[in-house]
């Protein structure tokens, strides 16, 4: 079997990330009530819409008010 180029691998990559990125449909990722949950999972709901082309949604993740 020959050797694939180096070349060639970065595109077999991207294609493999533009068809999950045709996949991704609607996620909901869970908010606490820590400061720096609720920073990650902004962080994550914005890569997942501007990074993706998802549907995201912040809902209530933690079980004390």
């Amino acid at each position: 079997m020959k050797k694939m180029p180096l070349a060639i691998l970065p595109l077999m990559f991207a294609s493999s990330f533009a068809a999950a990125a045709d996949d991704c449909g609607k996620v909901s990722i869970a908010d606490m009530n820590w400061s720096s949950a609720t920073l990650m999972a902004n962080v994550d709901r914005f890569i997942l819409e501007h990074g993706f082309g998802c549907e995201a949604e912040l809902v209530p993740g933690d079980t004390m008010p």
